[in-house]
């Protein structure tokens, strides 16, 4: 191997390390070694912050509503699912193959606590869009202190 090459396979290797910490410190912790590593499917997702929530909207074209799954448990949201291959008939070649089928899991970390009776996930058009709104602080309540007699 070339030394171009040698020093272009660790540019990105650095970038890829860079990226990596920089997600980590957005989003939280995320490796390989977690549980949806062990899935074969790895949709992928855009996190954006509204004034009134969090969305998450995730390319999940080729599901069915009913093969997706959603689990919000504290700030920590799981979206998991299964894409089936669509081919009924017996396949005798393939000569390109790129979507991906199987099982996904995804895991969340949320920034913030939300409303969770007020989360919604809409699927249309192979796109799930959950929107998880922020929970509001409560009014402000005066304490008064007491003397000791």
């Amino acid at each position: 191997m070339s030394p171009i090459k040698i020093k272009l396979a660790k540019d990105i290797e650095m970038l890829e390390i860079k990226m990596r910490r920089l997600m980590e410190n957005m989003f939280g912790p995320w490796s390989a070694s977690t549980p949806a590593a062990a899935h074969s499917y790895h949709p992928a997702a855009d996190i954006y912050e509204t004034p009134e929530s969090l969305v998450i909207r995730m390319e999940l074209a080729g599901l069915n509503k009913a093969d997706i799954s959603l689990t919000l448990h504290r700030q920590e949201l799981a979206v998991c699912g299964r894409r089936r291959f669509p081919s009924s008939e017996p396949v005798q070649r393939f000569y390109h193959l790129e979507i991906e089928y199987g099982n996904f899991e995804r895991r969340f970390q949320l920034p913030k606590a939300v409303e969770e009776a007020r989360v919604e996930a809409e699927y249309n058009n192979g796109l799930l869009i959950i929107r998880l709104p922020w929970r509001q602080a409560g009014p402000s309540q005066r304490i008064s202190v007491k003397e000791e007699e």
